[in-house]
């Protein structure tokens, strides 16, 4: 990819989201379709793989979503992941269980802090049925909400982004 200017921030945040939230099947193709669209149109020399990503009609080429915006940082792509599914779970795309579930799958995978591996396997633990004393469902979901807001604070004006191009 060869430019002249660097990506404005926004850009690649964004990109991160579109990334993240099509890996983890929280976005659908329409909004990386979009995200490639709304750049195209406001850049002065927008990078040539947007138009590859731009395409309707075909998958989403992840080279050229790379090419564009480069690897996720690990920290950044749980701290997405978290956001995604809190929105996912606030709209009722998506159960607090099975947020929680993915997320400390996720929280396996990537470099997460054990303060936060700790509160997970804590959410993960009491979201359980055979739990002797299991947290009730609201609770759980607010507890939940709770521990996702500061991802949520962190990646709003990315998400904003992906969501409104």
């Amino acid at each position: 990819m060869s430019m002249s200017a660097p990506l404005p921030l926004a850009m690649l945040r964004s990109g991160w989201v579109v990334r993240v939230g099509l890996d983890e099947g929280l976005l659908g193709r329409a909004r990386g379709i979009a995200w490639a669209d709304h750049w195209i149109l406001a850049l002065p020399a927008p990078p040539v793989e947007l138009a590859d990503v731009s395409m309707p009609g075909r998958e989403l080429p992840w080279h050229a979503i790379t090419a564009i915006v480069g690897e996720v940082a690990d920290a950044d792509q749980f701290a997405i992941t978290v956001a995604l599914f809190d929105g996912a779970v606030a709209d009722g795309r998506c159960t607090t269980e099975v947020a929680v579930r993915r997320l400390t799958e996720c929280m396996l995978r990537d470099d997460v802090a054990s303060d936060v591996q700790d509160h997970l396997w804590h959410l993960d633990y009491n979201g359980e049925a055979f739990t002797p004393e299991p947290l009730v469902p609201a609770a759980l979901t607010a507890e939940f909400r709770a521990f996702a807001a500061p991802y949520v604070a962190a990646w709003a004006d990315a998400i904003a982004l992906v969501v409104a191009a």
